[in-house]
């Protein structure tokens, strides 16, 4: 009987090395250290892709004593910090304004403009967080937009109304000029009434004495030089009537004249062109090159077209016009046609007869 033995293998058992467990307690706090920070990393770049800490804006409004809406008032805002960080703007028609990109932190806002009382950075109780007091402070905390408080700015000096009643005339034509823009202070108007007059409401100020303040009007219109008017008296319960005079903006026509042949330079340099009617000194032409001229002239408009008759004069020669010439508007240029120029045989001097 035979017998087959199995041998069946027994798997080696590798013993685990002893760690020591001081060490197995510091690979634990390795490893959670690792985890943190990993953790703590992504949490830095999600803040960070989220915008982090964001800047934010201060917006407001300025009103003027009346509480009517002041525009144009100059708004700077300084952040406490050293050195300070300032930005600025202006207020709108509306008196509104908005100041954007602006830091965490403290803020003390000013607010100037001409004719009232300055609110500014540096005065008052640094403390005071509202418009009450000489300073505006605000704060801001990240991506914040803050209203600040409402502002009433105060005139530097006691004032009135008073009523104006202008009159402006063209200085060259001696008409109204009913296209005009009018301005005193914030007090505007654009075109004259039926009577061909301005209508203004002017603001009169006056100083700590008593004493008038100068209150200049301003006169804008197209085809003609700026120019002011000064209020000859204090403030009235009744119109003031004013007269201004505009004078034109002057262009220039240019041309050419021929004498006949033949002809001679210093005959070219005789000639005398002008506008007639106008003030030779407004309207000096001017003839150089043979017969190419120059002529300054009253500009045209979109509200009123100028035409003129020219003269042309030269010893020995037939006066010679040309009328109904239209001036261009500013920023134009006309070339008129050419000019001839006949001699006057009462004038002409006899040749020298022949010895």
């Amino acid at each position: 009987m035979n017998t087959t033995r199995k041998h069946t293998r027994t798997p080696i058992e590798v013993p685990t090395p002893l760690v020591p467990s001081a060490q197995r307690s510091q690979h634990r706090v390795t490893t959670t250290m690792t985890l943190l920070l990993f953790f703590a990393l992504g949490s830095t770049v999600a803040l960070a892709g989220s915008g982090g800490i964001r800047n934010g804006a201060i917006q407001g409004v300025v009103y003027d004593e009346t509480g009517s809406a002041l525009a144009g008032v100059s708004v700077v805002a300084v952040r406490e910090t050293d050195p300070p960080i300032i930005r600025s703007t202006a207020t709108d028609a509306q008196g509104q304004y908005f100041l954007q990109d602006m830091y965490l932190g403290n803020w003390v806002l000013g607010f100037s403009k001409f004719g009232f009382k300055t609110l500014d950075t540096t005065s008052g109780d640094p403390a005071n967080r509202t418009a009450l007091g000489d300073q505006v402070r605000v704060f801001i905390w990240t991506g914040q937009l803050v209203t600040a408080p409402a502002i009433n700015l105060q005139p530097e000096f006691s004032s009135k109304q008073a009523q104006v009643s202008l009159e402006v005339i063209d200085g060259t034509s001696g008409l109204p000029v009913t296209h005009a823009t009018v301005v005193s202070g914030t007090s505007s108007v654009f075109r004259a009434g039926a009577d061909d007059r301005y209508a203004l409401d002017v603001l009169i100020r006056f100083d700590e004495a008593g004493g008038l303040i100068p209150t200049r009007i301003s006169i804008m219109a197209e085809g003609f030089m700026p120019s002011t008017v000064e209020l000859p008296i204090g403030a009235s319960d009744t119109p003031v009537p004013l007269n201004a005079t505009l004078d034109p903006t002057l262009i220039t026509l240019v041309g050419q004249v021929r004498l006949p042949s033949p002809s001679t330079g210093a005959e070219y340099d005789s000639i005398r062109v002008q506008i007639i009617n106008l003030d030779p000194g407004l309207t000096q032409g001017t003839v150089r090159d043979f017969g190419l001229y120059s002529l300054r002239a009253p500009s045209s408009t979109t509200q009123q077209v100028r035409e003129y008759d020219l003269q042309f004069t030269a010893p020995g020669f037939r006066p010679t016009h040309r009328g109904g010439v239209r001036t261009p508007e500013v920023g134009s240029l006309t070339i008129l046609p050419e000019i001839v120029m006949e001699r006057d045989p009462e004038e002409t001097p006899e040749p020298n007869p022949e010895p």
